[in-house]
């Protein structure tokens, strides 16, 4: 019983520790998808699509302000942000230097991600790839 009394005093009183829990029944952080993508540990919004690892407000920031009719996207990763590019953009290109993950996910990536496996190496041609990747 000590051990609960001391977690309801750490968070301010009982009070504080219900707005607490009550955040998961309303608020920001449900309606954007944040306990969903804590939960299954990656990022996404709260329909269940990936999103680039960056703050929900960000991204807001971000989809207010991208020009339609993207031709190209070219990232240093295969992620949720290509993912999320995939629906923004006609053509994403990525390098990715982390064989176990190019094999988890390049059999599900969509027509139009080229998924690109490159090495890691001090001043090899990862570093150099962000032009020319088709």
């Amino acid at each position: 019983m000590q051990i609960f009394k001391e977690i309801i005093s750490n968070f301010g009183g009982r009070t504080k520790l219900y707005s607490l829990f009550s955040l998961r029944d309303k608020g920001d952080l449900l309606e954007m998808g944040w306990f969903e993508s804590r939960k299954k540990g990656i990022p996404i919004i709260a329909e269940g699509n990936p999103i680039p690892w960056i703050t929900y407000p960000c991204l807001i920031f971000l989809e207010d302000r991208l020009p339609s009719g993207i031709s190209s996207v070219f990232e240093h990763v295969t992620c949720g942000s290509a993912l999320w590019w995939t629906d923004r953009a006609g053509k994403v290109a990525t390098c990715e230097h982390d064989s176990v993950w190019y094999d988890r996910l390049s059999a599900s990536l969509p027509a139009n991600v080229k998924s690109n496996l490159v090495a890691l190496e001090y001043g090899g041609d990862y570093c150099k790839k962000s032009i020319g990747i088709s």
